[in-house]
């Protein structure tokens, strides 16, 4: 199977190097809800995607995740029209601006392993912009 064609679960996978009974001694997903997953005939559960970018350490799979199965987040991943593009580009450089912001408080508590220490208000600020920035790139 051909990259580009590979299903995303399959992809991470792959990349990370495991077999099925890896991911099942590791998650304790079964083989058959993986093939499943892996095959396109079932969508994973968020749960079980988050569980799976941390096994995988592939963040990019949660993002590809709701892009391919939130109509919310593929709306505003989508390219823009051209008529939009300078709304767009002020609207990329503010919520550029946000990140920026913070990522040295992110960086700091990751350095210091206490990143679950953050409140879930700080962490909603940091995963909002960050999507707000990657949805108007």
């Amino acid at each position: 199977m051909g990259k580009e064609c590979q299903n995303i679960y399959r992809k991470a996978r792959d990349e990370a190097g495991f077999t099925r009974e890896k991911v099942y001694a590791l998650t304790s997903i079964s083989d058959s809800s993986l093939k499943a997953y892996e095959s396109g005939k079932t969508v994973p559960g968020d749960d079980v995607v988050l569980l799976l970018c941390e096994v995988y350490r592939a963040d990019w799979l949660g993002l590809e995740h709701l892009v391919k199965h939130n109509p919310i987040i593929r709306r505003f991943a989508e390219t823009p029209p051209a008529g939009r593009l300078c709304d767009n580009l002020v609207r990329f450089q503010k919520e550029k601006a946000d990140v920026d912001h913070l990522m040295p408080a992110l960086f700091g508590e990751a350095c210091n392993g206490s990143l679950k220490a953050l409140s879930r208000s700080e962490l909603r600020e940091m995963i909002g912009s960050a999507m707000a920035l990657l949805a108007s790139a």
